[in-house]
């Protein structure tokens, strides 16, 4: 499995798990959500474990039928899947620009690499 593919798969399930608690917590049925959000059932119910990849549209749909935002919805930390999304005080959007748990693609890493690599590169001919 490539690791952007596993990452994805990871990002469905954590947001399936935050939609599926989130909504047994506030006592809805997915039949419910389903009227309230304008969502298929059937597709919440994938959505719910993992099967379907939402559009932004819809989960947008979905976080405003919760009470909750998106980056609640995404983070996939236990704090914010039970709803309490509360990082050492910091509100979700305010954590986002703090930088205290940084999302990092595996793009970005190979990134910092190909940085770190031209400046070893770079140190080398300034030392010849």
């Amino acid at each position: 499995m490539s690791r952007y593919k596993k990452m994805h798969k990871d990002l469905l399930a954590n947001l399936g798990k935050a939609i599926y608690t989130r909504r047994v917590n506030q006592g809805m049925s997915q039949t419910e959500l389903s009227q309230e959000s304008g969502i298929d059932r059937s597709s919440i119910s994938e959505i719910e474990n993992g099967k379907r990849n939402p559009s932004v549209g819809a989960v947008a749909s979905l976080a405003d039928c919760l009470k909750t935002s998106l980056p609640k919805l995404l983070c996939g930390c236990d704090d914010c899947i039970k709803g309490n999304g509360n990082h050492n005080g910091l509100e979700h959007d305010d954590m986002m620009f703090e930088s205290k748990q940084p999302f990092e693609t595996p793009r970005m890493a190979e990134a910092e690499k190909d940085i770190d690599h031209d400046q070893q590169h770079k140190s080398k001919k300034d030392v010849a």
